[in-house]
């Protein structure tokens, strides 16, 4: 969609074999999973697309901080281990609902090539 430049437009991908990781292992996903993921995505796009733009400029000063962090993990001056967790000890789940979303929408960011 990107090439044709279309702007905002998302794909949402399912199993419905259930999930692969830790206590879930090898059990489907039930309804209640699926809601649940359905209304994540829609509060992120409720987020994402809020009038009130004071939140969208936390959000990127949040993420000019990541990509900081980024850097100098990158250039030895920080421990990639440690980068996830200083990034995620200063964001709370709605900063992270909506930098998701601006990650996957942001033309800049698209580009970026995460650690």
């Amino acid at each position: 969609m990107w090439k044709m430049g279309i702007q905002n437009s998302y794909t949402l991908e399912a199993t419905y074999c259930g999930s692969t990781l830790g206590g879930r292992c090898g059990t489907h996903f039930s309804t209640k999973d699926l809601e649940s993921v359905g209304y994540h995505l829609c509060d992120t796009l409720l987020d994402f697309c809020d009038p009130h733009q004071t939140k969208n400029i936390i959000f990127l000063k949040e993420l000019e901080e990541i990509l900081i962090l980024q850097v100098k993990a990158r250039s030895g001056q920080l421990d990639p281990e440690s980068l996830l967790d200083n990034i995620l000890s200063d964001l709370d789940s709605s900063s992270l609902h909506v930098l998701t979303a601006l990650t996957l929408t942001h033309p800049l960011l698209t580009s970026w090539k995460w650690l």
